[in-house]
């Protein structure tokens, strides 16, 4: 994945964009950009010059309070109903809470002791004594 970004260039000068049609003059929204298809099929990619606010949106995107059958519709994801969605279990352990997220979509990976608290959170990942 880093190998792609650094191939579009730090500034992004290499990405395609493209232009909305706006009845209002609002600049901040005149462009878009279109995300190549090789980096798109990575998922979702949360970066920023802040780390700070990196680990926020890591933390925040699965809590299982978003995820609730009132808000979204559907009760697929709703803790509520179901006890394991997708990896729940060890996404309440790095939230600190039983029951906190829907599932693990996301990681604070930024520090080695983040890392390794994923890591060791993963049944597949620990290490036989």
């Amino acid at each position: 994945m880093a190998e792609v970004l650094i191939k579009y260039g730090i500034d992004g000068g290499d990405l395609f964009f493209g232009k909305l049609n706006l009845h209002q003059n609002a600049s901040y929204t005149e462009k878009y950009y279109e995300i190549p298809e090789e980096i798109a099929k990575f998922g979702i990619l949360v970066v920023s010059n802040n780390n700070g606010a990196v680990e926020n949106i890591t933390l925040d995107l699965p809590k299982s309070a978003d995820m609730e059958k009132e808000k979204t519709r559907t009760d697929y994801f709703d803790r509520k109903t179901n006890k394991e969605v997708y990896f729940s279990a060890v996404a309440d352990k790095l939230l600190g809470k039983e029951g906190s997220a829907w599932g693990l979509i996301s990681a604070r990976m930024g520090r080695k002791s983040y890392v390794t608290e994923v890591l060791e959170s993963c049944v597949f990942a620990r290490k036989t004594r």
